[in-house]
């Protein structure tokens, strides 16, 4: 029971009275214990550097490896010159290699330019199963259609949109 109860702070970081609810939720009806939020302050508390170490270690575990070009991440960011000028950045990367497949310097935010783009990279590296994009305007031909639809039907490929959760370009250009 405490293992279960230091794995779930080691995961998340529930308060104890979320702690205790997300524990009974999971294991009331299988074991029939139910814990209350001063257990799980006191189990918390008594094995605090446990439950560091289980981070720590979870936080330095290598990635599970993925095959190439199964899937691919694509965003766009703005990067500033030194006269305050933002210049827009498409970027491509791979899942499974952790490679940038494609860090292009636009000239226009256009949604042909991209495809254009998208459609060059395919050719270099080979089509993805599965392209991931959050639900830009400018990852969408018009207002009315989805990124993941049109995507889907232009390269014959499976699209996913993840509202706000893609590439994390921004994070890879931070000098």
């Amino acid at each position: 029971m405490k293992e279960a109860i230091i794995k779930l702070k080691a995961e998340s970081n529930l308060s104890c009275y979320k702690l205790a609810a997300t524990f009974n939720q999971l294991y009331a009806a299988e074991h029939g214990i139910t814990v209350g939020k001063t257990f799980v302050a006191e189990t918390v508390r008594a094995h605090a550097y446990e439950i560091g170490q289980l981070r720590k270690r979870w936080k330095r575990q290598r990635p599970k490896s993925m095959p190439r070009n199964t899937i691919w991440a694509m965003d766009m960011t703005g990067k500033g010159d030194q006269p305050g000028h933002c210049h827009s950045i498409l970027g491509i990367l791979d899942h499974g290699s952790r490679m940038a497949l494609a860090l292009i310097p636009l000239s226009d935010r256009r949604f042909l330019t991209l495809l254009r783009w998208l459609i060059a990279t395919i050719e270099t590296y080979g089509k993805p199963k599965v392209i991931r994009t959050d639900n830009k305007r400018d990852l969408r031909p018009n207002d009315s259609q989805s990124p993941c639809d049109y995507w889907a039907s232009a390269i014959n490929v499976r699209s996913l949109v993840i509202p706000g959760k893609t590439a994390g370009l921004n994070a890879c250009l931070v000098p």
